[in-house]
C-alpha cells in the first residue's frame, strides 16, 4: 500500500489520522501557532489586570448606549468596575463625614463649591485641606457687577440688541449667559455632568405646572452650575442666592420670548440683564421662592394661556381655574389652581376687579383704580349680572349671578383699555352687556341702571372728540354712533356678529315699552348674557346697503363734508314695539345714516378678543 502524504498546498488543512506528514509541514504549523501566541501576548500586556486572589470581577455592563452617554469607567464602593460620571455632588459640607476623590461639596458659609482632591474624613470645622475650589461665588458676583456697570453705560444699545434677538426668535437668555460665562463655565463643568444626569432622571416626565418642580427651583439650580437650559431641578434642592438671581432673569426672559408685544420686548430686555435689572431672592411663601426686583417687568404667566384664569363656582363665588405666577409689589408669586377669591358683599349689576396681593391672596373689589392693599396688582375681573344667561332660546332668569363669560385676565381679555361690562361671545369677540348710556367717558360704554343713549337722550361728546364733560350731541345719528365707538376703542356690530351675540333670546317678541335705562329684560337675554338684546331698542350697525337715499351729493353729515350716492344703513334687533319682527336676525335697511330716532334707536359696542401667551 502506497504511503499517503499530507498535502501542504492548503495551509488551512489539518493533519489527518493514518497519514504520513513531512517535517517541513509540521514545522510550518508550529510557526503559525507561535505567531498567534505572540499576538495574544501583545494584547494581554496592554489589558487591565487584577490580583489573582480576587477572582473574576464582572466585566459586563447591561447599560444601553443612551445610559452610557458621557459616562466613564470607574470603580464602585466595592471596588468593582462601574459606569461613573466622574463627580458626585454631596451638598453642603458637614462635620465628621467621609468624603472621597471627586466629591463636590459646598461651604455653607461662603457658598463656594469645592472638589475633593484626596479622600478624607471632615473635622469639626470647615477647612480647605484636600479640597480644590470649583466655583468662587465672590468672583462670579464681581463679574456680574462689572458687567452690569458696563451695561449701564450702554443701556439703550443693550435693550435694542435684546429686542433684535427676541424679534428674530433667538434665545433671550444670551445676554445673561454671556455676562457670566467667563466666570462660571469652566468651573461649572467639574460638577455639571453628575448633577445633570441625576436631576434629569428625577424630573424627566414632570411638568413644571404640576407643582412638583417649579420654574423658580429650576432657575436656582441652574444658577449654581451654569447653563439654565441643561437641568430639571427638584424642589428640595438649595442654591447660592447671590448667583441665582442672574439666571432667574434669563429663565423668565426665555419663557416670555414668544410674546411679541412691544412693551413686553422691552421688559424681556430688562429681564435678560439690561441696565434696569436688579434682582435679589426673597424668603419663601407657601413653599414657593419669590424673586424681588427693581423696575419690574410686571410678569403674568398662566399654565394654560388659551383659557381665562377664573372659574365660577357659585352665583357669587370664584376660584382660579389653573396655576399661575405674577409679579406683585416687586415679588413673583406662584398661585395654585383652585385658590378662592375673597369676595365683598354682592351688588347687582356691578363690575368687579380681582387683585393679587403681596401675601399671595386674591381679592375682588368694586374699584378698578384703588388697590385693597399696598402694592396689590389688578389681574382680572368679572361682571355680577342682574340675571342669568339664556339656557336655551328662551332668555334667562332674574337671579343675580356672575356672568361666566365676563371673566377676563391680563392675558385673556377685551382688546379695549376698559374691560368693564363686556362678555365674550363664542370665544371670538367681546360684546357690551348693556346698551350705550349717555355718559360713556364716566360710566364706560356698558353699565347697569344708566339712562340709555338715543335720539331723545343723546350722549355726552367724548373728551377725545373735543367734549368738555357735559355738552351732548344734538342727536344720535349713525355718524355720531360710529364716532363714539371709535373714540371708546370699540366698534359697532356687524350683522353676523349680532346674530351670534343675541342667540338665546326669546325670538319674535318685544319688551312692550321703552326701557329708558339699561338693565334686565330676562326673556330677551342672550346665551352670552347680553341684556335687552332684542325687542328693546334697535341699534346702529356697521353695515351699509340697500337703496340709495339720494342720487348725487348729500350734505347729510352735520358739516363734516358730503356723501355721494350713499347707501342706507342697517338697524338690528328690533325695538320695543316691533312685535314678532323683533329678534336676533331682525334688520332694517331703509334708513339714512343721518337719521336720529327718539326712543327707538340706540347703540351697543363690540371689540376684538385679545389672547396673549
Amino acid at each position: 500500500m502506497a504511503d499517503t502524504y499530507y498535502d501542504n498546498s492548503d495551509a488551512g488543512q489539518r493533519f489527518q489520522p493514518g497519514t504520513t506528514v513531512e517535517a517541513s509541514a509540521v514545522e510550518e504549523k508550529f510557526d503559525q501557532v507561535q505567531t498567534g501566541l505572540e499576538e495574544v501576548e501583545k494584547d494581554t500586556r496592554r489589558a487591565l489586570k487584577f490580583p489573582f486572589e480576587e477572582g473574576m470581577l464582572s466585566q459586563e455592563f447591561d447599560a444601553t448606549p443612551l445610559q452610557r452617554r458621557r459616562k466613564v469607567l470607574g470603580f464602585d464602593s466595592d471596588g468593582n468596575l462601574a459606569l461613573t460620571s466622574g463627580f458626585n455632588y454631596r451638598g453642603d459640607w458637614a462635620a465628621t463625614t467621609d468624603y472621597f476623590l471627586n466629591d463636590v461639596l459646598r461651604d455653607p458659609t461662603s457658598k463656594n463649591l469645592y472638589v475633593v482632591t484626596l479622600g478624607y474624613t471632615s473635622g469639626a470645622t470647615f477647612a480647605t485641606t484636600n479640597l480644590d475650589m470649583a466655583i468662587n461665588v465672590s468672583d462670579v458676583e464681581a463679574a456680574k457687577q462689572a458687567a452690569e456697570l458696563a451695561e449701564s453705560n450702554a443701556a439703550d444699545s443693550e435693550i435694542a440688541a435684546a429686542e433684535d434677538r427676541v424679534a428674530t426668535g433667538q434665545d433671550a437668555t444670551a445676554t445673561a449667559q454671556d455676562r457670566s460665562a467667563a466666570s462660571i463655565s469652566a468651573s461649572a463643568s467639574l460638577a455639571s455632568e453628575a448633577l445633570a444626569e441625576k436631576w434629569a432622571s428625577e424630573a424627566e416626565d414632570t411638568e413644571v405646572s404640576s407643582g412638583l418642580y417649579s420654574a423658580f427651583h429650576y432657575a436656582q439650580k441652574a444658577a449654581a452650575f451654569g447653563d439654565p437650559n441643561q437641568f430639571d431641578i427638584t424642589a428640595d434642592q438649595t442654591v447660592d442666592t447671590r448667583t441665582a438671581a442672574e439666571w432667574m432673569a434669563a429663565l423668565l426672559a426665555a419663557q416670555q420670548k414668544a410674546n411679541d408685544n412691544t412693551s413686553d420686548i422691552l421688559n424681556r430686555a430688562k429681564l435678560s440683564g439690561g441696565a434696569d435689572a436688579n434682582f435679589t431672592l426673597m424668603p419663601q411663601v407657601g413653599g414657593d421662592p419669590i424673586v424681588s426686583f427693581k423696575d419690574t417687568a410686571k410678569l403674568f404667566r398662566k399654565s394654560n394661556s388659551s383659557t381665562v384664569l377664573f372659574t365660577k363656582t357659585g352665583n357669587f363665588t370664584v376660584d382660579t381655574s389653573q396655576d399661575f405666577y405674577a409679579e406683585a409689589g416687586g415679588s413673583v408669586l406662584t398661585i395654585a389652581s383652585g385658590t378662592a377669591i375673597t369676595m365683598p358683599i354682592a351688588t347687582t349689576g356691578t363690575d368687579y376687579a380681582v387683585w393679587l396681593k403681596t401675601d399671595g391672596s386674591l381679592q375682588a373689589t368694586t374699584s378698578f383704580t384703588s388697590p385693597p392693599a399696598t402694592d396689590a396688582r389688578k389681574i382680572g375681573g368679572f361682571h355680577y349680572a342682574p340675571g342669568s344667561n339664556a339656557f336655551a332660546q328662551a332668555g334667562g332668569n332674574s337671579t343675580p349671578q356672575i356672568n361666566e363669560y365676563s371673566f377676563w385676565d391680563l392675558n385673556y381679555r377685551p382688546s379695549t383699555d376698559d374691560p368693564r361690562g363686556m362678555t365674550l361671545v363664542a370665544g371670538g369677540f367681546w360684546s357690551d352687556i348693556y346698551l350705550l348710556n349717555t355718559n360713556p367717558d364716566v360710566n364706560g360704554t356698558s353699565k347697569y341702571n344708566e339712562t340709555i343713549a338715543d335720539g331723545s337722550s343723546p350722549p355726552v361728546i367724548p373728551a377725545t372728540l373735543g367734549g368738555n364733560g357735559s355738552t351732548t350731541y344734538g342727536s344720535l345719528t349713525w355718524f355720531e354712533a360710529m364716532s363714539i365707538a371709535t373714540a371708546m376703542g370699540k366698534k359697532a356690530f356687524t350683522q353676523p356678529q349680532f346674530m351670534t351675540a343675541m342667540y338665546g333670546v326669546t325670538e319674535a317678541t318685544d319688551a312692550g315699552s321703552d326701557p329708558g335705562t339699561t338693565g334686565l329684560d330676562a326673556p330677551r337675554t342672550s346665551r352670552w348674557g347680553v341684556m335687552q338684546a332684542t325687542g328693546n331698542l334697535r341699534i346702529w350697525a356697521q353695515d351699509r346697503g340697500g337703496n340709495y337715499s339720494t342720487g348725487g351729493w348729500n350734505a347729510n353729515t352735520d358739516g363734516f363734508g358730503s356723501e355721494y350716492n350713499a347707501p342706507n344703513v342697517s338697524l338690528l334687533g328690533g325695538f320695543w314695539n316691533n312685535g314678532v319682527n323683533a329678534g336676533s336676525r331682525f334688520s332694517d335697511w331703509g334708513d339714512s345714516a343721518s337719521g336720529s330716532y327718539t326712543f327707538s334707536v340706540g347703540m351697543r359696542l363690540v371689540c376684538d378678543h385679545l389672547q396673549l401667551d
